[in-house]
């Protein structure tokens, strides 16, 4: 499992402690199990991404209290997450999907269900839906 952190201290400046997060994705990155004993004794939780099994879990803690690593677990760069998400199409955030400028499936949104066919009536349903069923998408971030 490869590991990249950062500060989340700005977002969070209600609580009483500024808290960080942590990103594990690899072979090893399933610690979602232990996140619900884990969290009131030691002040960390891990989550499992919803969108793809191989984005692993994600974890929020204390900027005081960091997480143990796996034993062959490392520590990496924030730009090779980066890098990793870009390689097999995933997108996050504004910077990388424009505010209203974006379609959905041009950020392969379908393949990370965050789109429902059977849902019913939202923006942009008529393009997606047609998009959709012709299987053709012009542009569309990697893979």
């Amino acid at each position: 499992m490869t590991r990249v952190g950062g500060n989340l201290s700005e977002k969070s400046s209600s609580l009483e402690e500024p808290e960080a997060a942590s990103v594990g994705w690899g072979s090893r990155s399933d610690l979602c199990g232990m996140s619900a004993s884990q969290v009131s004794d030691v002040g960390w939780q891990w989550f499992k991404d919803p969108r793809l099994d191989c984005l692993g879990s994600r974890g929020i803690f204390q900027s005081c209290k960091t997480p143990p690593l796996v034993e062959v677990d490392k520590e990496t760069a924030k730009e090779n997450y980066l890098l990793w998400r870009i390689e097999i199409g995933v997108a996050e955030g504004s910077t990388e999907i424009p505010k209203g400028e974006a379609m959905l499936l041009e950020y392969n949104l379908a393949g990370l269900n965050a789109i429902n066919s059977g849902k019913g009536c939202y923006v942009g349903q008529e393009l997606i839906a047609r998009t959709h069923h012709r299987g053709v998408i012009r542009k569309r971030l990697l893979p």
